[in-house]
């Protein structure tokens, strides 16, 4: 997942900037804005946005990658 900005919801009042472990926030002219190449999905600004302005969705051209448990018991014995 990544994080989906809605600028008209914004608030600026800067707790995404505040929460996010990566750097992918910044307040510019007083609004959030994201840097979506550093958004690693976390979620944190989601739980923090005091304007409701964000939102998780699915990233768009990644595929998840799953492997079968037998394949991860085995490499982690």
């Amino acid at each position: 997942d990544i994080v989906a900005l809605d600028q008209r919801k914004c608030v600026g009042c800067g707790m995404c900037v505040e929460r996010c472990p990566f750097d992918a926030n910044a307040l510019v002219e007083g609004f959030s804005r994201v840097n979506l190449a550093q958004c690693y999905g976390c979620g944190l600004c989601v739980s923090t946005c005091n304007g409701q302005a964000r939102k998780m969705v699915n990233r768009k051209g990644y595929r998840p990658h799953y492997y079968p448990i037998e394949l991860v018991n085995k490499a982690t014995t």
